[in-house]
């Protein structure tokens, strides 16, 4: 067991720095997809399609829409936490009879 410990403990320190690069790239990456940029993204490639002068202004509009999207989720969330909550100390239980 401790020859086990101890060879891990070196592959860890002798590892190649892409290993541990790697590892701190897959947490990074899945740190970004947990917010959902679809919406930003579309409003970006409908806003590329607006020509007129007329189409202008809903273009920005819904670009701005997009961008606050990701706060008005994570304000419901925090929302949907508080008004669900468990108590972090629940009351004692009294005892059976």
């Amino acid at each position: 067991m401790l020859l086990l410990a101890a060879a891990g403990a070196a592959w860890w320190k002798t590892a190649p720095p892409t290993a541990r690069v790697t590892k701190q790239h897959t947490a990074e990456t899945a740190a970004a997809e947990l917010v959902d940029q679809g919406t930003y993204d579309t409003a970006q490639r409908l806003a590329r399609l607006a020509d007129t002068p007329d189409e202008q202004p809903y273009a920005q509009a819904a670009l701005r829409v997009a961008d606050h999207a990701p706060a008005f989720a994570f304000t419901t969330a925090l929302r949907h936490v508080e008004a669900h909550a468990v108590e972090a100390h629940p009351p004692a239980l009294s005892p059976e009879r």
